[in-house]
């Protein structure tokens, strides 16, 4: 029987974006791989969600590294409008209401 060395993505520390196939599971048989941010599997691929570079360590285990972080509100920031409902209407938007330029920093923090 020959013994097969897991299969390594070509993508691996280059820049990948949403969509991008990082690996394709139906070739691969028998191998755990563990898979971090940035990284879902779709089927029998492994696609990138996010942009940013792709990393491996060992074993199997992939992830996208990036930049991004998420953001915390503070005192004195720039508010551009107010989320007035959460629930979504026929289409993907929510309702927001836009505020004038005299509210445009936020007072505080609840």
């Amino acid at each position: 029987m020959e013994s097969r060395k897991p299969q390594r993505s070509a993508l691996v520390d280059s820049y990948v974006v949403p969509g991008d196939v990082i690996l394709d599971l139906a070739d691969m048989t028998n191998q755990t791989i563990k898979l971090g941010a940035g990284l879902r599997q779709d089927c029998d691929t492994i696609q990138a969600t996010s942009a940013g570079r792709l990393r491996l360590s060992k074993p199997n285990k992939y992830w996208v590294e990036n930049s991004q972080k998420r953001y915390v509100p503070s005192v004195e920031d720039t508010v551009l409008g107010i989320v007035v409902d959460t629930k979504p209407d026929v289409s993907i938007h929510f309702p927001l209401e836009v505020l004038p330029a005299r509210f445009l920093v936020l007072r505080s923090l609840l």
